[in-house]
C-alpha cells in the first residue's frame, strides 16, 4: 500500500513538473511575442541584405512575425493579410512597413509599431475596419498618406516623437476616433487629415504647427472646441467646414494676430463661435 502511494505520488510530481515547465516556457514566449507563426510568407532580397513579409496563408487570430528568416533579418513588412488576423506582433528587426501592408486585415483590432520602424507607407492600415487602438513608435520619421483611413472603429492613437507631419487623409473617415496623442514637434497637418472624425469633441493643435491643409477637420460634427497655436500661419480652405458643433476657439496669440489669420477659419464656421485670445494650453 505504501509503495503504491509512493508510486502515485511520484507520478503526480512528474506530471506537475512537466506542467510547470510548459507554463514557464509559455510565459517566456509570451513575454517576447511568442514563437513565430507558421504560414507567414517571407521573401529574401536579391542582395540578401534583408527579408520581407509578403503574405500570410494561415487562419490564426494572433500572429507573430519572426525577426529573421533563414538567418537573414526581417526588415520589411510589404503585405500581410487574412480575415482571421486580430493582432500582429512586429519584431524589433523591422524598419519599414510598406504601402498598404495591412490593408487586407479587416479583423485587426490593435497594433503596436516598435521603435525600430522608421517609415510607414501610404495606406498601410487603410480599411482595417476592426482596428480600435494603435501605437506608433518613437523611431517613425515618415508616415505616408491615409495610413489609418477608413478605420471605422479606431478610438485612440498614440504617435511617437519622431513624426513631425500628419499627412493628407491620415485619419479620414475614422468615425469613432476620440483622441490622438502626438508630439509637440508636429509642424503640419495635411489636407483632410481628420475628415469626418465625428467622435472628436475637442482638439489641441500642437504648438509648432504652422499650417493646416484643406478640409483638415471637415465634417467633424462632434467637435466643440479647438486650441490653435500662435505659430499657425496658414489655414486651408474648408478646414473646419461643417463643424457645426464648435462653440469655442482658444487661440494662443493676440487678437491682432488672429485678425490676420482668422479669415479662413471663420468662413468655415457658423455664427456664435467664441474666440478666446492669449490662451495658454495645458501642458
Amino acid at each position: 500500500m505504501i509503495k503504491e502511494k509512493k508510486r502515485i505520488y511520484n507520478a503526480v510530481f512528474k506530471v506537475t513538473m512537466v506542467l510547470l515547465t510548459v507554463f514557464a516556457i509559455a510565459t517566456v514566449l509570451s513575454g517576447c511575442g511568442g514563437a513565430p507563426t507558421e504560414g507567414i510568407v517571407y521573401e529574401i532580397a536579391v542582395d540578401r541584405s534583408h527579408a520581407a513579409v509578403v503574405g500570410y496563408e494561415g487562419d490564426a487570430e494572433n500572429i507573430v512575425i519572426a525577426n529573421e528568416y533563414r538567418g537573414i533579418p526581417v526588415k520589411r513588412i510589404n503585405a500581410i493579410g487574412g480575415d482571421s488576423v486580430k493582432s500582429v506582433a512586429i519584431p524589433d528587426s523591422v524598419t519599414v512597413i510598406g504601402e498598404g501592408a495591412f490593408s487586407e486585415c479587416p479583423s485587426l483590432e490593435s497594433i503596436v509599431i516598435p521603435d525600430s520602424v522608421t517609415k510607414i507607407g501610404n495606406n498601410a492600415f487603410k480599411y482595417c475596419y476592426s482596428l480600435k487602438n494603435a501605437v506608433v513608435g518613437n523611431g517613425v520619421r515618415e508616415m505616408g498618406t491615409a495610413v489609418f483611413a477608413f478605420c471605422e472603429k479606431l478610438e485612440s492613437v498614440k504617435i511617437g516623437s519622431g513624426v513631425t507631419v500628419i499627412s493628407d487623409d491620415t485619419f479620414a473617415w475614422c468615425s469613432a476616433l476620440k483622441g490622438v496623442t502626438m508630439s509637440e514637434d508636429i509642424t503640419r497637418i495635411g489636407a483632410s487629415a481628420f475628415f469626418n472624425c465625428i467622435s472628436l469633441e475637442s482638439f489641441t493643435i500642437p504648438k509648432e504647427v504652422n499650417s493646416i491643409g484643406e478640409s483638415a477637420f471637415e465634417w467633424c460634427t462632434g467637435l466643440k472646441s479647438v486650441v490653435i497655436p500662435q505659430a499657425m500661419m496658414i489655414v486651408g480652405d474648408l478646414a473646419f467646414e461643417n463643424c457645426t458643433g464648435i462653440t469655442d476657439i482658444y487661440y494662443e496669440g493676440s487678437e491682432d494676430e488672429w485678425s490676420e489669420l482668422s479669415g479662413g477659419v471663420l468662413l468655415s464656421l457658423g455664427d456664435g463661435v467664441k474666440v478666446h485670445f492669449d490662451h495658454k494650453a495645458k501642458k
